[in-house]
């Protein structure tokens, strides 16, 4: 697999709003006799046998790899006809569309079977191979193959790669524009493939997720609200520490419980690399936290959930081991100042309604956070350590305040960190208030 190092990765959201025109192999006719020599013919089939690109699993395996990829991948991209995953005499109705399924569904599958027929890798090279190929004619499974050959990623997102989601996300988003699939399509008979295909190349760069009805994914819509939060709830912090954003600190928390119960039932597995992101605010937002005497025993729990999490998750997304480099140098950064922040506040009216609905044993800190807060001066009963609320600063303001913390952007630059991929801006916009606790 091609990989280069020390260059930029252009957006995907770039790809889908500046109609890029990307080269792409056009698909040639299936019949090996038409616009091409018999000779080159033989060419590409023997090479895409090389491949062993037409290599089918028995019936056990096959039906395995179907119900895993129903089950722990279509929510999540429904972008194949359920039709499709059956053959027909004999035969898949598209060899490059099984194939990419049949690797996203060994990526969330641990059956011996699977292993024994073919790795992930395998599936990959096989259905890339037919990519490159043009074996495949219809544009619509062209799309969604590019889409599920995003379960692979083997790379960092700071390495620029010909096998990573990003990669694949452009491709699959030039494709989209060529065959104008943002627009309705006079006939319905393919409508609703097609908005399932072009919503979910807009979706995955935002690490939006679909509607599903089991438990374990409903765990997963709860992540990006909660980080949602986080993040708003740092830009908008009463003061200029994270500490006096009980919304921040209770999410992080939240956050943690939700991946302690992904590791009591083995699911880390089945979960895609967006969730790197996520145990990342929530890593740096509870290291932030850790000199914080009273707290420091619970923060800490959380915090080892998030970096036995992010060992798992690095398993099958290597990208997962820089964000775990990035929470150990704010933990250190922050952890052994000496300082201890007296300004905890609890949560505000507005703020208890984001919290309605959510499951409060999840959040290991909400009891003793409520409890640090009721213990401190009200307004007033203020000593001389209590510090007044600030007025709300700007990352440029908080930025610029060096001599005020030790953790500003100046002391402690987002380099320093070891981790420039996705999510990078949340160490580097927001590092003047590292020293939060």
């Amino acid at each position: 697999m091609a990989r280069f190092q020390g260059a930029a990765i252009v957006p995907a959201s770039d790809v889908l709003d500046q109609r890029p025109r990307i080269p792409v192999v056009r698909a040639v006719s299936t019949d090996k006799t038409a616009n091409q020599s018999s000779a080159t013919s033989s060419i590409q089939l023997q090479t895409l046998q090389l491949w062993r690109c037409f290599d089918l699993p028995s019936r056990s395996v096959h039906q395995g790899l179907v119900q895993s990829f129903l089950q722990r991948c279509y929510p999540w991209a429904p972008v194949v006809d359920k039709r499709d995953l059956e053959y027909q005499d004999g035969s898949p109705v598209s060899f490059l569309l099984i194939q990419a399924v049949f690797l996203a569904a060994s990526r969330v599958s641990s059956a011996p079977s699977v292993a024994s027929f073919a790795t992930s890798e395998h599936f990959y090279e096989r259905a890339k191979t037919l990519f490159y190929w043009s074996y495949e004619e219809d544009p619509l499974k062209i799309i969604a193959a590019t889409i599920l050959l995003q379960w692979m990623n083997p790379g960092g997102p700071e390495d620029v790669s010909l096998d990573s989601s990003s990669y694949w996300l452009a491709i699959g988003a030039g494709l989209a524009r060529q065959i104008s699939l943002q627009i309705e399509p006079s006939s319905n008979a393919e409508g609703s493939l097609r908005r399932r295909l072009w919503w979910a190349l807009v979706s995955k760069e935002q690490g939006c997720v679909m509607l599903a009805t089991y438990e374990f994914s409903a765990r997963q819509l709860h992540l990006p609200y909660l980080v949602t939060l986080l993040v708003k709830a740092r830009s908008v912090s009463r003061t200029c520490q994270i500490s006096s954003s009980p919304t921040a600190v209770l999410t992080s928390s939240f956050v943690a419980g939700i991946f302690e119960d992904f590791l009591a039932r083995n699911e880390i597995q089945f979960l895609g690399p967006i969730v790197g992101f996520y145990l990342l605010a929530a890593g740096v937002t509870l290291a932030g936290l850790l000199s914080h005497q009273p707290l420091h025993l619970y923060v800490q729990q959380d915090l080892d959930i998030v970096l036995r999490s992010l060992q798992e998750l690095a398993k099958r997304w290597p990208s997962a081991m820089g964000v775990t480099r990035a929470i150990q140098h704010v933990s250190a950064a922050t952890g052994g100042n000496g300082k201890q922040n007296s300004t905890l506040v609890w949560l505000d009216e507005d703020e208890e309604r984001l919290f309605e609905g959510l499951h409060p044993p999840l959040c290991r800190l909400w009891e003793p956070y409520q409890s640090q807060c009721a213990k401190l001066p009200t307004s007033n009963q203020q000593d001389q350590d209590f510090e007044p609320m600030a007025p709300v600063q700007s990352p440029e303001q908080i930025t610029s305040r060096s001599a005020d913390f030790v953790g500003a952007a100046d002391h402690y630059p987002s380099e320093s960190f070891g981790y420039n991929g996705v999510g990078d801006w949340f160490l580097r916009d927001w590092s003047g208030d590292l020293n939060w606790a």
